[in-house]
């Protein structure tokens, strides 16, 4: 016999290993067959109506699903000097004069806006550049007026965010000090 399954010798419910005869809320012995079965479709210990077991939840990490979005500098134009293969280095270093115009220029999967870029000088504040994306494609253009090491990271980049948006790899800039000797060259 299986649970639920009425019994009319014992006028019960066949239920784990027993009869229950009679309604657990009242204490009433079942009249017939129909008001046993009645109680046993609404009743807890049927197992069609037990709840759904919960999925089991996955552990959960102390890292989030990263939803930051790659900023990848492809070409660097107004330099004294750029590595070759941007793409195969792990920081880029870029040497330039202080107060020229670099432009980068890059790639970046988000909706066309405007971000702005912050470069720390070392020992120094912090400069803010404006970089502008259309079509997955960024582009930004810097001019140092002082002459050191600027460097924007992907901690850099997401500084000022609620929620961070970027990753990046270092982007070093050694700027020169704009003498006669040096434009002479």
């Amino acid at each position: 016999m299986n649970n639920g399954e009425f019994d009319p010798v014992t006028g019960g419910i066949y239920l784990n290993g027993g009869y229950l005869v009679g309604n657990t809320q009242t204490g009433e012995l079942w009249k017939n067959e129909a008001e046993a079965l009645a109680w046993w479709e609404t009743a807890e210990e049927n197992p069609a109506n037990q709840p759904e077991p919960a999925a089991e939840v996955a552990e959960e990490t102390t890292d989030a699903e990263d939803t930051r979005k790659a900023v990848t500098v492809t070409e660097i134009n107004g330099t004294v000097r750029k590595p070759e293969d941007i793409a195969a280095q792990d920081v880029v270093r870029i040497t330039a004069m202080e107060d020229t115009d670099l432009t980068l220029k890059g790639t970046l999967d988000i909706d066309d806006e405007s971000f702005v870029v912050p470069f720390r000088q070392d020992g120094g504040p912090l400069v803010y550049f404006n970089a502008q994306v259309s079509e997955g494609e960024f582009t930004a253009t810097l001019n140092f007026r002082d002459s050191g090491r600027y460097e924007v990271n992907t901690e850099l980049l997401n500084a000022e965010l609620a929620t961070p948006r970027f990753t990046s790899k270092p982007l070093v800039v050694y700027v020169m000090r704009n003498t006669s000797a040096a434009s002479a060259s």
